[in-house]
């Protein structure tokens, strides 16, 4: 029974790491075969163990995290912390657990064995993390906002849940030897504590995680005026250079005519040159789609390529000057997307390097789409998933942002790769206008 109560704490650490962290497994079927041995042998080793803290140490510590750190499809060190603190705030939901067996054992007389008492904790508990898990499914926010809490409100968090775990371990033990009224009192002074740490870690994270998001919506609007100033300041440039272009061009365009009927083409090519040299030809490139914002950044992002690089961005559709969507959330979808999607063309081989950008909204709805060639193999299902750099073509980074931005807004995003095209598709709905 020892082992079975050992063995269920490791799987409701697991539950909750997976259901309520939004923890993601990984995805080499070989790793988790190594990882469900080493956690196996660790829970017998910690179970028949002749030195018990031998057993604590190396079953139960450092057995225990390696095998749930090789399980989990992160860092070493973010594993580590993950797990610590599932492994420690998992162990709060046994408190109101335990309060109703030791008020069970003392309406009823009951003698139950403290391994049975356990394995009934662990049970439960993972019973409650999964009907969380479900009501979690339909809170999209909420989610979101668990994926962004970094770890150090994990590490933070973990620490002081172990020191009232040590205190709830002792005051258990404490209750063995007391009357029933100094029992009660104990019980009531451990549901206390576990009912403050829980709301002190939600609220912590709360404020953590709003300070976060306030920091980067002041980045966003920041950024906004940046480039709405920028913006302005190069359609401005763009139409003085556009008229010096056309006051000057019927004499260019006879020139060199003259030369092609003389079939001079040298000196045609020549002076066509002339011309590229003598205008600043980057002027001519800006995009707009009617939103402003938005169009500061696609215009940002070509005027700075490099002619050298041949890419071209084939934009179609436009945007209303004023949308729903948050300056925030458009900054952080099409900075992210076309920094990727120029990023990946930089790599191809090929010199077909055009980067389709579509743009509708109807009726308050937004749908963006972005496509680029692809000479690689890329893994369409888990892009976004986590914020590593390893992935293909570097599509992986900064999707990890666009995919929590647009799941905040009840938006849906979905990536396919068809044949030498990767392709993202978004879609956010708006609110009613009535």
């Amino acid at each position: 029974m020892e082992l079975i109560a050992h063995m269920l704490a490791t799987i409701e650490t697991i539950v909750f790491l997976h259901i309520i962290m939004r923890v993601s497994m990984h995805k080499n079927k070989s790793r988790l075969s190594v990882a469900w041995v080493i956690l196996i042998c660790a829970d017998i080793y910690y179970t028949y163990a002749s030195d018990r803290m031998l057993g604590l140490v190396l079953g139960n510590i450092c057995g225990n995290t390696l095998g749930v750190v090789l399980l989990l499809d992160e860092d070493i060190s973010d594993g580590i912390i993950k797990k610590i603190f599932a492994a420690v705030y998992v162990r709060f939901l046994h408190i109101p657990i335990a309060f109703l067996l030791f008020v069970l054992k003392k309406a009823s007389g009951l003698a139950i064995e403290e391994n049975v008492e356990k394995t009934i904790w662990a049970t439960i508990g993972i019973l409650i993390i999964c009907f969380a898990g479900r009501l979690m499914e339909k809170k999209i926010l909420l989610t979101s906002y668990i994926k962004q809490i970094s770890k150090e409100y994990y590490c933070i968090s973990a620490v002081f849940g172990l020191a009232v775990g040590f205190i709830f371990y002792y005051i258990k033990e404490v209750c063995k030897d007391v009357d029933t009224k100094i029992q009660w009192l104990l019980w009531l002074v451990i549901l206390i504590i576990g009912i403050f740490v829980y709301l002190f870690g939600f609220g912590f994270a709360v404020a953590m995680l709003r300070g976060r998001l306030y920091k980067s919506e002041s980045e966003a609007k920041d950024k906004y005026l940046r480039l709405s100033k920028s913006y302005y300041e190069e359609l401005s440039d763009n139409i003085k250079e556009v008229r010096r272009m056309k006051h000057d061009m019927n004499a260019h365009i006879n020139a060199i005519g003259s030369f092609v009927m003389s079939e001079n083409m040298e000196s045609a090519k020549k002076y066509f040159a002339e011309i590229k040299t003598h205008y600043d030809m980057r002027k001519l490139k800006i995009i707009d789609v009617g939103n402003i914002f938005v169009s500061a950044i696609l215009t940002e992002e070509w005027q700075h390529l490099d002619e050298s690089e041949n890419i071209i961005i084939d934009c179609e559709g436009t945007l209303p000057e004023k949308l729903q969507v948050s300056d925030f959330v458009l900054c952080t979808i099409f900075s992210n997307l076309v920094a990727n999607s120029i990023e990946a063309c930089k790599m191809l081989k090929s010199s077909k390097r055009v980067i389709k950008i579509r743009l509708k909204e109807y009726d308050n709805n937004l749908a963006v789409i972005f496509e680029n060639p692809v000479e690689w193999e890329v893994d369409a299902d888990n892009l976004g998933m986590h914020t590593s750099k390893s992935d293909a073509g570097n599509h992986g980074y900064g999707l990890y942002n666009v995919r929590n931005v647009v799941e905040h807004c009840n938006g849906e995003i979905h990536a396919e790769v068809t044949e030498d095209k990767f392709k993202i598709s978004i879609f956010i709905p708006g609110k009613p206008d009535f």
